[in-house]
């Protein structure tokens, strides 16, 4: 049973709402908690992670128009498996993996080669991109959530380990 928590100490959406399978729900986190936020995945059992993909928006449409356009998307993302040292290069040897999601509105593939045996997995949120604006200027309007940042999905691919 995979469990997610995270801080957004003001106003956000659930942690879990990124692992729901539905891409019109979001992980929501209002700034300035988005670079060095920490989204912790417990997996529930040791398991072969052979990849991870993440859809680093709110992928949604509602009465309300394009929610995409609304929040910041995350572009830079570093993924910790198991006990990491800061001193060293961010390669899988040291159990870290960085991606740049190029903003991309569908889901990012994160291969995991090697795989990497481990029962959590964190995700730390590197860089985030403001929402698009309009003709180049950002909107006056009071609805939008551009000082929050949204994770539609992410999936964890692999197997429990043997």
């Amino acid at each position: 049973d995979l469990k997610a928590e995270a801080r957004c100490p003001r106003g956000g959406a659930d942690a879990n709402n990124a692992f729901d399978g539905h891409m019109e729900t979001a992980w929501r986190c209002q700034m300035p908690y988005g670079p060095g936020q920490r989204l912790v995945i417990h997996l529930g059992n040791t398991s072969v992670v052979s990849k991870l993909t993440i859809v680093p928006g709110f992928q949604k449409f509602s009465a309300d128009g394009d929610e995409w356009t609304k929040y910041h998307t995350v572009t830079k993302v570093r993924w910790l498996f198991g006990p990491y040292d800061q001193t060293k290069p961010c390669n899988l040897d040291n159990n870290c993996l960085d991606t740049n999601t190029e903003n991309a509105r569908q889901p990012v593939p994160v291969p995991v080669q090697p795989n990497k045996t481990t029962d959590t997995i964190t995700m730390l949120v590197l860089q985030t991109t403001p929402p698009p604006s309009a003709g180049g200027i950002l909107s006056g309007d009071s609805t939008s959530q551009a000082d929050t940042f949204a994770v539609s999905e992410i999936q964890v691919i692999g197997h429990v380990a043997s």
